[in-house]
């Protein structure tokens, strides 16, 4: 298992193995924070050569974690949702959209090989998310949200895909 730290990154449009992340919390106002994980240069079976200085996965492996939206202290979090902007070639793919030691798994199971423009929302109350209270996960202090890769199973090349999270401030 890797875990590939993308939160503090703050460059590029997508996240991917040249161009890491793209997206931010905004502080004082409630928002839709995102970031887009751009997997398709990768496979199953062949790693791939990384340029100097650039951070990330060479292959696509089960279990392993992209961490991509940070979350502030004093926040927030309503709805998870995650798209598939291009589908992952190969048997299966799946993500599980987590935060920080999995405490809250807001969508489980994500089939990356489904139709670009395939959405999955959390729902409130289910997933882990505040049952009892039914208005998303308050985190007082810092937390992220992260993709983990559960089934990779013959992939050719992998998703493209784009989180968001409504968020908002207590700060």
């Amino acid at each position: 298992m890797s875990t590939f730290d993308f939160t503090g990154l703050n460059t590029a449009d997508v996240v991917n193995p040249t161009e890491p992340l793209q997206g931010s919390w905004l502080h004082k106002y409630s928002c839709v924070a995102y970031a887009t994980l751009d997997l398709t240069a990768l496979n199953s079976t062949t790693n791939i050569t990384l340029g100097t200085g650039t951070v990330g996965p060479t292959i696509l492996n089960t279990t392993d974690i992209y961490k991509l939206l940070a979350i502030p202290a004093d926040t927030l979090v309503q709805v998870v949702a995650i798209a598939v902007v291009t589908p992952a070639v190969g048997t299966a793919f799946t993500f599980s959209v987590y935060d920080s030691g999995g405490t809250n798994t807001f969508i489980s199971a994500f089939d990356c090989t489904q139709a670009a423009g395939t959405t999955t929302l959390s729902v409130l109350g289910t997933g882990g998310i505040l049952v009892a209270v039914n208005s998303g996960v308050f985190y007082s202090s810092a937390n992220y949200i992260a993709l983990k890769a559960a089934t990779v199973t013959s992939v050719t090349a992998g998703p493209k895909v784009k989180i968001f999270a409504l968020n908002s401030p207590f700060a």
